[in-house]
């Protein structure tokens, strides 16, 4: 379960990437693979610059990103065209 400052942190401020992010490991770790996919994913929305979330989804080795999700990634990394 993760920890009850974690969840106390997502229920105040759902939108603090740093708890979902943690909270979405805290989920994975306990098997719970749907949701830890839905906070990381949430992550994502909110700030497509936070890599640990796509690093998070990735290492899960089930998860498949869209081509949206892709495109989302790469532009967040590397916002500056060449």
């Amino acid at each position: 379960m993760p920890s009850a400052n974690t969840m106390q942190c997502c229920n105040r401020t759902p939108n603090n990437i740093a708890a979902l992010a943690q909270k979405g490991s805290a989920l994975k770790t306990l098997g719970r693979q749907d949701e830890s996919i839905q906070c990381l994913r949430r992550c994502m929305e909110l700030d497509r610059s936070f890599g640990e979330a796509a690093w998070s989804l990735s290492n899960l080795k089930t998860y498949r990103f869209s081509d949206d999700e892709v495109v989302t990634i790469i532009e967040g990394c590397w916002p500056v065209r060449i």
